[in-house]
């Protein structure tokens, strides 16, 4: 688990890649954000983030969107 430092540290990680993504046009979803925002906490891994990336991905694939 990170300590409070690293997850301060995290967080403004994330903040700043969300903000580049924005400059660039793109908009991360709400789901994704909140995933990033879960690893940064030590909540969950960066695999699971990235595992529920490819769900969703599957999912939307699955329902047409």
């Amino acid at each position: 688990m990170p300590n409070d430092d690293n997850i301060k540290q995290n967080l403004f990680d994330i903040k700043n890649a969300i903000a580049q993504q924005r400059l660039e046009g793109l908009t991360p979803s709400a789901e994704l954000v909140s995933d990033l925002e879960r690893a940064a906490q030590g909540e969950i891994s960066v695999r699971e983030v990235i595992s529920n990336i490819g769900k969703r991905h599957r999912d939307a694939e699955t329902h047409g969107q």
